[in-house]
Parts: C-alpha cells; sequence; structure tokens
C-alpha cells in the first residue's frame, strides 16, 4: 500500500495520468475496456481510490458500465473495519448470520421468501436462454444479498453507494417506472444541509430504482446514516432496515423534497437525534 501511495503522490499531472492508464486498459483488454473513454474512467477509480487496477479487479466488477463490489469483498471490509460474522445457516433456502460490530450484534437473514417477495427467484433466463443464477445458485445468491444488504446497514462506509455484482444485474433486468411528479428530477446536486440549497433536479435514468436514487442523493450530501436514523425513529424503516428498504412512495418524497428533507436531518442532529 505504501508503495501504491507513493506512486500517486509522484503523479505531476492527475488529467495526463488518467488518459494514458485509459488508454493502457484499453488495449490490454482489461475489465473488458474497448476504448479509451472506458479505461479513463476505471482511471479515474484507482486514482480516486489509491489503488492500482490490478487489485481494483480483486475487488470489483464492471458491469455495464457500473462500478459493483463483490460480496466477498464487503465481508472481507467489514471483518477490517472490526466486524465479525457467524455463520448460522447457508443453504439454498435461507443465509442467515450473526453480525457483530462495535460491540453490538445483529442477527440478520435473507431468505428465499424474501427473494420471492421481492421478485428476484426464480428469475428469467438471460438472452442466450441460460438459466439465472437465482435457478442455478440460490444459496450463493442469497449469501451475496444477505452481506450487502447487512453490510449496507451495520457499517455503511464499507459499501456506501456501491452494490454487489447480482444487485447490478437486477437492476438492470427491471423495468423504468415512470412517475410524472419526479421525471426530470433524479441526480441532485451536493448540497450543504446547514445552508440553502437549490431543488434537486431529478432526471429519471434507465432501469434505476427510485430507492437507488434515493441513496445515491443522501450519500451525495453526506447525509446516509442520519437518514437511516431519522427514518427509523420515524418509523418509516424498521431498524433493520435501510435505504434500499424504502417503500417507493416515500423514496419519491425524499427526491422531491430534496433540500428540505436535509433541513428535517438537520434539525433531527440538534435534537440529539430524537
Amino acid at each position: 500500500m505504501e508503495n501504491q501511495i507513493s506512486i500517486f503522490d509522484k503523479v505531476a499531472d492527475p488529467i495526463v495520468a488518467i488518459e494514458r492508464m485509459g488508454t493502457w486498459l484499453a488495449m490490454s483488454g482489461m475489465f473488458g475496456c474497448t476504448k479509451p473513454e472506458q479505461g479513463m474512467v476505471i482511471a479515474m477509480h484507482c486514482m480516486t481510490m489509491r489503488i492500482s487496477p490490478v487489485e481494483l479487479m480483486r475487488t470489483y466488477h464492471i458491469i455495464e458500465g457500473k462500478l459493483s463490489m463483490k460480496s466477498d469483498a464487503m465481508l472481507a471490509g467489514f471483518q477490517t473495519a472490526g466486524g465479525t460474522v457467524k455463520w448460522i445457516q447457508y443453504d439454498d433456502k435461507a443465509s442467515i448470520a450473526d453480525f457483530t460490530f462495535q460491540g453490538t450484534t445483529n442477527q440478520i437473514s435473507f431468505t428465499l421468501e424474501d427473494a420471492k417477495k421481492a421478485g428476484l427467484y426464480p428469475g428469467k433466463p438471460d438472452k442466450n436462454g441460460n438459466p439465472s443464477n437465482w435457478s442455478k445458485r440460490p444459496d450463493a445468491m442469497l449469501r451475496a444479498r444477505l452481506i450487502s444488504k447487512a453490510v449496507r446497514m451495520i457499517a455503511p462506509t464499507v459499501n456506501a453507494g456501491i452494490y454487489t455484482p447480482e444487485e447490478v444485474a437486477e437492476f438492470d433486468a427491471k423495468p423504468v417506472i415512470e412517475t410524472a411528479s419526479v421525471k426530470a428530477r433524479l441526480a441532485a446536486p451536493i448540497v450543504n444541509p446547514q445552508a440553502p440549497a437549490p431543488e434537486p433536479v431529478i432526471e429519471r435514468k434507465k432501469a434505476e430504482s427510485f430507492q437507488a436514487a434515493c441513496e445515491k442523493y443522501l450519500i451525495d450530501n453526506n447525509a446516509l446514516e442520519t437518514s437511516i436514523k431519522f427514518l427509523r425513529a420515524k418509523k418509516v424503516l424498521k431498524p433493520e432496515q435501510v435505504i434500499a428498504d424504502l417503500a417507493e412512495k416515500h423514496a419519491v418524497k425524499i427526491l422531491e423534497e430534496g433540500p428540505v428533507f436535509l433541513a428535517k436531518l438537520g434539525d433531527f442532529t440538534k435534537a440529539g437525534g430524537k
């Protein structure tokens, strides 16, 4: 890691370095890159996270241009941050484990019934007619979903804003939902909750859920953890739930309110989280 840091510290012109690295990545075909522009995006991720392309490849997948973190990498990050996991059940019916972090233990589960209710199981065949991963390896898919859910709930800094490859594939499979009241208003600018801010401009992205867009908005405004606490206090979320579990109407409302919601968080924090 020290060598990587010293290499990045010696970069005189980051833009030139990104362009060169992007060209090399495209020429190598790494991450499936075929164009320098694709390589430059990956190079920017490497520069931002101060890791080499090889380390990025160990930890992340690039799916349809989206950066996704392998569930094993999420679990490793959780354990590196001091978390521990005790597996209770891991089969094709359910994935259950005790997750301990900062002295608190939570037993969290993701079952086949949960997957059915979410419309994930049994899944649709791919474009070549091959069975879905949910049909072939439900045990592995349940485990991946459990890890993502648990880490995002207990230690969100490990995977904030990053989903597993399995989740990204599910996003891509979902139809676009058009809601007139929020059309052309997703991708809000970064806002300081302590200062007046313009109303967020939302543009609906293909195959992106309102919950995912809501989470991105909160992350961009450094308000994810406070929002989860606030929504749990207001009984909008259950104690074990996170932004991904929000009902669509609540996610839409947060996106519509934008700065107004952030102001509520400021008042919530000043009141000591009550």
